[in-house]
């Protein structure tokens, strides 16, 4: 399922959940293509959007890239 994202930075990101039933501190997977599945943790929800937290940072280089191609 393609979702909308915003706020992407190296800790996280705002999503567009589209109606999907998401709890705070539910474990996720967000994959961005050409890239491995990240995990993260939904730490809050409002309306249809989510602000999710990564697991781990992802490296400013990766950051940049996924930028400049999806969003």
């Amino acid at each position: 399922m393609e979702i909308g994202v915003f706020d992407l930075s190296e800790g996280g990101c705002m999503i567009d959940r589209q109606s999907m039933r998401l709890t705070t501190d539910q474990r996720v997977l967000i994959k961005f293509s050409g890239f491995d599945y990240l995990a993260a943790y939904v730490r809050w929800v409002e309306d249809e959007r989510a602000g999710l937290q990564f697991e781990h940072p992802i490296h400013e280089a990766v950051l940049d890239h996924i930028k400049a191609t999806h969003c």
